[in-house]
Order: C-alpha cells, then structure tokens, then sequence
C-alpha cells in the first residue's frame, strides 16, 4: 500500500511544511505524556500551573524545531 500527498507549491507550502513535521510533533506529544506520568510516578506531583505546562511545551518544541 502507498500513500502519496500532493501540494500545489508555492501556494500550499504551510500545509506542506505541515505534513513533513508532523513526525515532529507527534514525538512531542509522546515526551510531554512521559513527563507529566514521570513528575506523577516518581515526584508525586498531581497539580502543574498553566505557565508550568507551557514553558515545557515550548522546550521541547524548541528541542525539534532549532
């Protein structure tokens, strides 16, 4: 089986950088779960602020995207 996306570039470029970093964005997701399930299993942490969760978020983003 084959899966082929097509972009009309120059016009669909966001969409098409989209595309190709999402395998990015997907292992964010699963190192944020691993963080949040790591602070609960071995801090005993249960309650993060907003700004906690964010400045992580943009960590590891940083971390891919640099």
């Amino acid at each position: 089986m084959k899966g082929i996306l097509e972009f009309s570039l120059p016009e669909e470029q966001d969409e098409f950088k989209l595309a190709q970093d999402a395998w990015k964005y997907s292992i964010i997701v699963d190192e944020m779960f691993n963080w949040l399930r790591s602070l609960e299993k071995h801090q005993n942490i249960k309650k993060l602020t907003v700004e906690q969760v964010r400045n992580k978020l943009v960590e590891l983003r940083n971390e891919r995207f640099d």
